[in-house]
């Protein structure tokens, strides 16, 4: 579930270019989508203990808190990159849809 959500919300980042302006309800949409992955990854793992946070299956994969924190800077870096294309003006002709 939560990879599928970091997809979706990697799409949605990377599908907004400086030369494709997005509207004001984009902008806000994307923010409260964020907002919301967020929340849910934080309710998924919240109350696991460190034990279960830090199990690995084997050497080579990961575990919870591994990606967790894979994700945490990761989204921080799309987050960053994505505020830099939203300071762009919004395109008031994609209002008119």
């Amino acid at each position: 579930m939560k990879s599928f959500l970091f997809i979706i919300g990697l799409t949605t980042l990377f599908s907004f270019t400086i030369f494709d302006p997005i509207t004001d309800k984009e902008r806000a949409d994307l923010l409260s989508y964020r907002n919301a992955s967020k929340a849910l990854l934080l309710s998924e793992v919240k109350g696991l203990s460190d034990e279960q946070l830090n199990w690995k299956p084997n050497d080579s994969a990961w575990s919870i808190a591994n990606c967790v924190e894979h994700i945490t800077l990761t989204e921080k870096s799309i987050f960053e990159w994505a505020m830099g294309t939203l300071k762009e003006s919004a395109d008031s002709t994609k209002n008119k849809k």
